[in-house]
């Protein structure tokens, strides 16, 4: 992912996991413009509850795949992703 995107490693401030912390800096707005990752998730599940209008114009990729509710492994397809990273990496300033 780093070297797709074209990074400097040494520009890296933070590496994050937590979902949690990466929502709320995207709905809160804080921090600069982040490209939000979302793994099994799809434009209904973003628009639903508000999320959508939080986000205002910053990026989102769909992920099919990951895991269900449940915990029922799906393939995970990140071409999308891959696809997009040269473009995005030099106009946000994180993924989530």
């Amino acid at each position: 992912v780093l070297q797709q995107s074209a990074t400097d490693p040494a520009a890296i401030k933070l590496v994050s996991m937590s979902t949690t912390l990466a929502t709320n800096a995207l709905v809160e707005g804080q921090g600069g413009r982040v490209a939000l990752v979302m793994i099994g998730f799809s434009e209904a599940d973003l628009a639903r509850d508000g999320l959508k209008t939080a986000l205002g114009t910053d990026p989102v990729v769909f992920c099919p795949g990951g895991h269900d509710v449940h915990g029922n492994a799906a393939k995970l397809d990140l071409s999308g992703l891959e696809a997009v990273l040269p473009e995005l990496g030099g106009s946000v300033s994180g993924f989530a």
